[in-house]
Protein backbone atom coordinates (compact mmCIF):
# COMPACT_ATOMS: atom_id res chain seq x y z
CA UNK A 1 0.00 0.00 0.00
CA UNK A 2 1.24 3.81 0.35
CA UNK A 3 2.08 3.67 3.70
CA UNK A 4 3.00 0.96 6.49
CA UNK A 5 0.01 1.61 8.60
CA UNK A 6 -2.19 0.49 5.05
CA UNK A 7 -0.34 -2.32 4.72
CA UNK A 8 -0.70 -3.27 8.63
CA UNK A 9 -4.69 -2.52 7.98
CA UNK A 10 -4.51 -4.93 5.06
CA UNK A 11 -3.04 -7.70 6.87
CA UNK A 12 -5.06 -7.31 9.55
CA UNK A 13 -8.21 -7.40 7.48
CA UNK A 14 -7.34 -10.42 5.37
CA UNK A 15 -4.80 -12.68 7.48
CA UNK A 16 -1.90 -11.56 5.47
CA UNK A 17 1.74 -11.54 6.42
CA UNK A 18 3.50 -7.82 6.40
CA UNK A 19 6.78 -8.61 4.97
CA UNK A 20 9.97 -7.40 7.14
CA UNK A 21 13.46 -5.52 6.00
CA UNK A 22 15.83 -5.62 8.16
CA UNK A 23 13.24 -6.67 11.28
CA UNK A 24 11.23 -3.70 10.14
CA UNK A 25 7.64 -3.92 8.88
CA UNK A 26 7.54 -2.54 5.03
CA UNK A 27 4.62 -1.81 3.03
CA UNK A 28 4.80 -5.04 1.98
CA UNK A 29 2.06 -8.00 2.66
CA UNK A 30 1.83 -11.60 1.54
CA UNK A 31 -1.59 -13.06 0.44
CA UNK A 32 -2.24 -16.70 -0.05
CA UNK A 33 -4.41 -18.14 -2.57
CA UNK A 34 -6.62 -16.05 -4.97
CA UNK A 35 -5.99 -12.69 -5.34
CA UNK A 36 -9.59 -11.75 -5.78
CA UNK A 37 -10.77 -12.99 -2.71
CA UNK A 38 -8.87 -9.92 -0.82
CA UNK A 39 -9.52 -7.58 -3.57
CA UNK A 40 -12.86 -5.57 -2.01
CA UNK A 41 -10.59 -5.90 1.29
CA UNK A 42 -7.51 -3.56 -0.39
CA UNK A 43 -9.83 -1.31 -2.50
CA UNK A 44 -11.22 -0.35 1.30
CA UNK A 45 -7.83 0.72 2.60
CA UNK A 46 -6.64 2.45 -1.11
CA UNK A 47 -6.90 1.69 -4.58
CA UNK A 48 -2.94 2.11 -5.29
CA UNK A 49 -1.44 -0.57 -4.72
CA UNK A 50 1.57 -3.39 -6.59
CA UNK A 51 0.62 -6.72 -6.89
CA UNK A 52 3.04 -9.32 -7.44
CA UNK A 53 3.13 -13.03 -7.86
CA UNK A 54 5.19 -15.47 -6.15
CA UNK A 55 7.95 -15.32 -8.56
CA UNK A 56 8.08 -11.16 -8.18
CA UNK A 57 6.67 -10.55 -11.50
CA UNK A 58 4.53 -7.32 -11.42
CA UNK A 59 1.13 -7.88 -12.19
CA UNK A 60 -1.86 -5.47 -12.74
CA UNK A 61 -3.75 -4.03 -9.98
CA UNK A 62 -6.94 -3.12 -12.36
CA UNK A 63 -6.49 0.56 -11.56
CA UNK A 64 -4.55 3.53 -13.39
CA UNK A 65 -3.90 6.64 -12.00
CA UNK A 66 -4.32 9.50 -13.91
CA UNK A 67 -5.21 13.59 -13.63
CA UNK A 68 -6.46 16.78 -15.35
CA UNK A 69 -7.03 20.38 -14.50
CA UNK A 70 -10.23 22.78 -15.26
CA UNK A 71 -9.73 26.51 -14.76
CA UNK A 72 -12.74 27.72 -12.31
CA UNK A 73 -13.94 31.00 -12.18
CA UNK A 74 -13.36 33.45 -8.69
CA UNK A 75 -16.28 33.62 -7.12
CA UNK A 76 -18.75 36.58 -7.29
CA UNK A 77 -19.76 36.26 -4.01
CA UNK A 78 -16.84 38.33 -2.07
CA UNK A 79 -17.33 35.80 0.77
CA UNK A 80 -16.84 33.20 -1.13
CA UNK A 81 -13.64 34.36 -2.86
CA UNK A 82 -12.11 35.42 0.76
CA UNK A 83 -12.58 32.06 1.95
CA UNK A 84 -10.76 30.78 -1.09
CA UNK A 85 -8.11 33.35 -0.59
CA UNK A 86 -8.14 32.37 3.65
CA UNK A 87 -7.35 28.41 2.41
CA UNK A 88 -4.45 29.50 1.11
CA UNK A 89 -3.52 31.53 3.88
CA UNK A 90 -4.29 28.46 6.29
CA UNK A 91 -1.73 26.19 4.40
CA UNK A 92 1.00 28.80 4.60
CA UNK A 93 0.28 29.07 8.36
CA UNK A 94 -0.04 25.20 9.03
CA UNK A 95 3.64 25.04 7.08
CA UNK A 96 5.33 27.86 8.66
CA UNK A 97 4.01 26.69 12.49
CA UNK A 98 5.66 23.08 11.71
CA UNK A 99 8.81 24.54 10.14
CA UNK A 100 9.22 26.57 13.86
CA UNK A 101 8.88 23.85 15.19
CA UNK A 102 11.23 21.85 13.49
CA UNK A 103 13.95 24.59 14.35
CA UNK A 104 12.68 24.72 17.62
CA UNK A 105 13.28 21.64 17.70
CA UNK A 106 17.03 21.33 16.35
CA UNK A 107 18.02 23.99 18.46
CA UNK A 108 16.78 22.70 21.62
CA UNK A 109 18.76 19.06 20.09
CA UNK A 110 21.92 20.95 19.95
CA UNK A 111 21.71 22.00 23.84
CA UNK A 112 21.10 18.12 24.83
CA UNK A 113 20.99 14.94 22.58
CA UNK A 114 17.65 13.45 25.00
CA UNK A 115 15.27 16.34 23.84
CA UNK A 116 12.17 14.48 22.61
CA UNK A 117 11.88 16.52 18.92
CA UNK A 118 8.79 15.71 16.94
CA UNK A 119 9.45 13.32 13.78
CA UNK A 120 8.79 14.27 10.56
CA UNK A 121 6.22 12.43 9.60
CA UNK A 122 2.34 13.96 8.79
CA UNK A 123 0.60 11.82 11.56
CA UNK A 124 3.16 13.30 14.35
CA UNK A 125 3.05 16.97 13.65
CA UNK A 126 -0.92 16.50 12.88
CA UNK A 127 -1.18 15.23 16.37
CA UNK A 128 0.99 18.24 17.15
CA UNK A 129 -1.13 20.79 15.36
CA UNK A 130 -4.61 19.81 16.79
CA UNK A 131 -3.45 20.09 20.27
CA UNK A 132 -1.91 23.51 19.55
CA UNK A 133 -4.43 24.42 16.67
CA UNK A 134 -6.39 26.80 19.33
CA UNK A 135 -3.52 28.74 20.02
CA UNK A 136 -1.40 28.61 16.56
CA UNK A 137 -4.94 30.06 14.86
CA UNK A 138 -7.94 30.60 16.67
CA UNK A 139 -9.78 31.06 13.31
CA UNK A 140 -8.91 27.35 11.76
CA UNK A 141 -12.34 26.28 12.11
CA UNK A 142 -13.50 28.68 9.67
CA UNK A 143 -11.37 26.24 6.79
CA UNK A 144 -11.32 22.69 5.83
CA UNK A 145 -8.63 21.05 8.05
CA UNK A 146 -7.27 19.00 4.25
CA UNK A 147 -5.88 23.65 4.01
CA UNK A 148 -3.45 22.72 7.46
CA UNK A 149 -2.94 19.49 6.29
CA UNK A 150 -1.85 20.21 2.96
CA UNK A 151 0.54 23.03 4.61
CA UNK A 152 2.51 19.98 7.20
CA UNK A 153 2.30 17.46 4.12
CA UNK A 154 4.31 19.44 2.33
CA UNK A 155 6.63 20.25 4.55
CA UNK A 156 7.40 17.13 5.59
CA UNK A 157 8.07 16.06 1.81
CA UNK A 158 10.20 18.90 1.97
CA UNK A 159 12.18 17.85 4.93
CA UNK A 160 12.19 14.47 3.00
CA UNK A 161 13.77 15.83 0.13
CA UNK A 162 16.57 17.59 2.14
CA UNK A 163 17.31 14.98 3.97
CA UNK A 164 18.03 12.30 0.95
CA UNK A 165 19.72 14.62 -0.50
CA UNK A 166 21.87 15.54 2.48
CA UNK A 167 22.84 12.04 2.75
CA UNK A 168 23.03 11.65 -1.11
CA UNK A 169 20.50 9.18 -1.21
CA UNK A 170 18.44 11.80 -4.20
CA UNK A 171 19.62 12.09 -7.55
CA UNK A 172 19.58 15.50 -9.25
CA UNK A 173 20.60 18.82 -7.60
CA UNK A 174 21.05 19.75 -3.87
CA UNK A 175 17.93 19.99 -1.94
CA UNK A 176 18.22 23.23 0.61
CA UNK A 177 16.74 23.73 3.85
CA UNK A 178 13.62 24.56 3.98
CA UNK A 179 12.22 28.58 4.20
CA UNK A 180 9.13 29.89 5.61
CA UNK A 181 6.61 30.88 3.24
CA UNK A 182 5.58 34.58 2.55
CA UNK A 183 2.29 35.82 0.82
CA UNK A 184 4.29 37.58 -2.04
CA UNK A 185 6.41 35.00 -2.96
CA UNK A 186 4.91 31.45 -2.04
CA UNK A 187 2.05 30.39 -4.45
CA UNK A 188 -1.51 29.96 -3.37
CA UNK A 189 -2.63 26.55 -3.42
CA UNK A 190 -4.42 24.15 -1.24
CA UNK A 191 -4.49 20.51 -1.55
CA UNK A 192 -8.20 18.17 -0.42
CA UNK A 193 -7.50 14.18 0.07
CA UNK A 194 -10.92 14.07 2.16
CA UNK A 195 -14.06 15.21 2.28
CA UNK A 196 -17.30 16.35 -0.03
CA UNK A 197 -15.32 16.26 -3.54
CA UNK A 198 -17.06 16.10 -7.04
CA UNK A 199 -17.88 16.46 -10.15
CA UNK A 200 -21.44 17.38 -10.56
CA UNK A 201 -23.70 16.09 -13.27
CA UNK A 202 -23.77 19.31 -15.05
CA UNK A 203 -20.17 18.80 -16.00
CA UNK A 204 -19.14 22.26 -14.78
CA UNK A 205 -19.39 22.52 -11.40
CA UNK A 206 -16.87 21.57 -9.11
CA UNK A 207 -17.20 21.14 -5.42
CA UNK A 208 -14.35 21.44 -3.03
CA UNK A 209 -14.62 21.13 1.03
CA UNK A 210 -15.57 24.05 2.69
CA UNK A 211 -15.32 26.21 -0.47
CA UNK A 212 -18.23 25.30 -1.99
CA UNK A 213 -19.26 24.72 -5.65
CA UNK A 214 -16.87 26.52 -8.44
CA UNK A 215 -17.50 27.16 -12.00
CA UNK A 216 -14.95 25.34 -14.48
CA UNK A 217 -14.77 27.42 -17.54
CA UNK A 218 -14.40 24.00 -19.74
CA UNK A 219 -16.50 20.92 -19.79
CA UNK A 220 -15.40 18.20 -17.05
CA UNK A 221 -17.23 15.19 -19.02
CA UNK A 222 -13.50 13.66 -19.58
CA UNK A 223 -13.58 13.25 -15.72
CA UNK A 224 -17.19 13.56 -14.53
CA UNK A 225 -18.56 10.67 -16.75
CA UNK A 226 -16.25 7.85 -15.44
CA UNK A 227 -17.08 9.16 -11.55
CA UNK A 228 -20.74 8.72 -12.51
CA UNK A 229 -20.22 5.31 -13.78
CA UNK A 230 -18.46 4.11 -10.89
CA UNK A 231 -15.16 3.95 -13.14
CA UNK A 232 -13.27 5.83 -11.19
CA UNK A 233 -12.26 7.14 -7.61
CA UNK A 234 -10.93 10.77 -6.87
CA UNK A 235 -7.73 10.89 -4.96
CA UNK A 236 -7.15 14.33 -4.40
CA UNK A 237 -7.92 18.18 -5.74
CA UNK A 238 -5.98 20.76 -5.49
CA UNK A 239 -6.93 24.55 -5.84
CA UNK A 240 -4.54 26.76 -6.92
CA UNK A 241 -4.45 30.11 -8.38
CA UNK A 242 -1.46 31.53 -11.43
CA UNK A 243 -1.41 34.65 -13.02
CA UNK A 244 -4.78 35.55 -11.08
CA UNK A 245 -6.46 32.64 -12.79
CA UNK A 246 -8.17 30.02 -10.84
CA UNK A 247 -7.41 26.46 -11.46
CA UNK A 248 -9.03 22.74 -10.51
CA UNK A 249 -6.04 20.13 -10.24
CA UNK A 250 -7.61 16.63 -9.66
CA UNK A 251 -6.38 13.50 -9.62
CA UNK A 252 -8.49 10.14 -9.64
CA UNK A 253 -7.59 6.22 -10.01
CA UNK A 254 -9.54 4.81 -13.54
CA UNK A 255 -11.03 1.12 -13.61
CA UNK A 256 -8.98 -1.02 -16.32
CA UNK A 257 -8.66 -4.47 -16.98
CA UNK A 258 -8.09 -6.66 -14.41
CA UNK A 259 -5.19 -9.31 -14.95
CA UNK A 260 -4.50 -11.78 -11.39
CA UNK A 261 -2.24 -14.38 -10.39
CA UNK A 262 -3.40 -18.29 -10.81
CA UNK A 263 -5.49 -19.13 -7.25
CA UNK A 264 -2.36 -21.14 -6.18
CA UNK A 265 -0.10 -18.13 -6.52
CA UNK A 266 1.10 -16.24 -3.25
CA UNK A 267 0.18 -12.60 -3.81
CA UNK A 268 2.67 -9.76 -2.89
CA UNK A 269 1.14 -6.23 -2.25
CA UNK A 270 3.70 -3.63 -2.36
CA UNK A 271 1.64 -0.42 -1.02
CA UNK A 272 2.81 3.17 -2.41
Amino acid sequence: MRTRAQAQKVSDLTGGKVLLDKNKPTRKVALAGDFEQYRDALESVSVLFGLCDDTGEKVSTGWTVTGASFEVEWPKDPQLASLVRSHFGARRVAYNWALAKVKSDMDAKRQGASYPSTPWTLEAFRKQWNQEKNEVAPWWGDNSKEAYASGIADLVQALSNWSSSKHRSRKGRKVGFSKFKSKRKDQNRVRFTTGAMRFEDDRRTIVLPTIGALRSKENTRRIQRHLAKNNARLLNCTLSERWGRLFVSCQLAIKTGVVSPSPTATSEVNIR
